[in-house]
């Protein structure tokens, strides 16, 4: 998933090294770290964990539940995906 110049973020922000662990179905870790040579800008971090938490959205589900924790050279997002939410048959839900 996380191909060293391949998907977007990993062409836009190629001064990061991205590594992503499933923790379970519905639970994730995400570590952004930076290339020797770089500085930590904290501040991206921070604005990161809305994007985050808001992408479930965009499919109609809740919002993730984000925790980010400082590492020595980036931060790592621990992550919690909502359920989809299941429609009884009749409840006009598809």
């Amino acid at each position: 998933m996380n191909t060293p110049r391949e998907g977007a973020g990993n062409q836009l922000f190629t001064c990061m090294i991205p590594k992503q662990r499933e923790l379970s179905e519905h639970e994730i870790e995400i570590d952004l770290t930076m290339r020797e040579g770089y500085e930590v800008c904290w501040d991206f971090y921070t604005v990161t964990i809305g994007h985050m938490e808001e992408l479930p959205t965009l499919l109609g589900l809740p919002r993730s539940t984000v925790k980010l924790t400082r590492l020595a050279n980036g931060g790592r997002y621990h992550v919690v995906i909502p359920r989809a939410r299941r429609c009884s048959p009749g409840s006009g839900g598809s």
